[in-house]
């Protein structure tokens, strides 16, 4: 047999306030409820608090998938740079000018360095000359392809290539002009720079 009790405006406050669970009586939301006890009060406020939490969790905006492959291929593409620049300058440069040699050069018949386009190596040289990339420093083409030599580059041209095609090229980097060359030429020689200081600095 239950005990019904009348509660003031008071005693329902100090319900509220202070969560006091009788052994005939718990308030859940404002409302009074016939209780068996203080154990099953508390389960039911346990149950409600549950369906509180599952009903919040619904509300939250879940991570669409693009957005965490995204991140995903950020921070591979973060790690793979940061392991390009940790490596010696001696294997980024032989992996650079291997890379290009298997690469079709745009307006070109062949690929970068390819038959007939060894002057290619000028455009290198030049910008590694310069002085103004943060790239290796060459003054003299012969150290330059001893250098090339070193690393096992083969198909290198002769000191006499480069030093003739070098007296044509005329401007800055990356806005080279051929002398007595067309536009394609000039849009060759600064294409060769580009994509070598793109493999070099980001080995991509």
């Amino acid at each position: 047999m239950f005990l019904h009790l009348k509660l003031d405006r008071h005693d329902m406050g100090n319900i509220l306030i202070n969560n006091n669970y009788g052994d005939n009586y718990t308030v859940q939301a404002g409302a009074t409820v016939v209780a068996g006890g203080a154990r099953a009060a508390m389960m039911r406020e346990q149950m409600f608090a549950s369906q509180q939490d599952a009903s919040e969790a619904q509300d939250l905006e879940p991570i669409e998938e693009g957005a965490s492959q995204s991140a995903a291929t950020a921070e591979s593409f973060h790690f793979a740079f940061e392991s390009w620049e940790q490596k010696p300058k001696e294997e980024r440069m032989k992996q650079t000018i291997e890379a290009m040699k298997n690469e079709k050069c745009p307006l070109c018949k062949n690929n970068f360095f390819g038959h007939g386009q060894a002057c290619q190596y000028a455009y290198v040289f030049e910008l590694l000359r310069s002085g103004k990339l943060q790239l290796p420093r060459f003054y003299k083409v012969n150290e330059f392809l001893d250098y090339l030599n070193y690393l096992g580059i083969d198909g290198l041209p002769t000191d006499e290539t480069i030093n003739s095609r070098l007296k044509l090229i005329k401007g800055e980097f990356p806005s080279w002009e051929i002398v007595n060359g067309s536009e394609n030429d000039n849009v060759i020689a600064n294409n060769v720079g580009k994509r070598f200081l793109s493999l070099y600095r980001k080995g991509r």
